[in-house]
């Protein structure tokens, strides 16, 4: 079974309400980040997505605003293939 949650639905600034763009997906014991945008992390938690479990992360677009000033960027390793 497949749990979507939409963490940020917001354009290139977050909101009150809305952060910037991020999707999780829960697939068994899996997790599929996209777009982890500034306060993903945040987010996260909010939603009580967790960080244990397996996780994949894809970016679908490249440009500051995506990475550059997200903690994943230096806490985190990640390959790009």
């Amino acid at each position: 079974m497949l749990k979507i949650v939409f963490l940020g639905t917001s354009g290139s600034f977050p909101t009150a309400k809305r952060g910037l763009p991020a999707i999780a997906i829960r697939r068994k014991n899996e997790l599929i980040l996209f777009d982890c945008g500034e306060g993903t992390q945040r987010r996260m938690i909010q939603a009580k997505v967790g960080f244990k479990s397996k996780m994949k992360i894809f970016i679908t677009h490249l440009h500051g605003r995506s990475y550059s000033r997200s903690s994943w960027n230096s806490s985190n390793a990640v390959s790009f293939q």
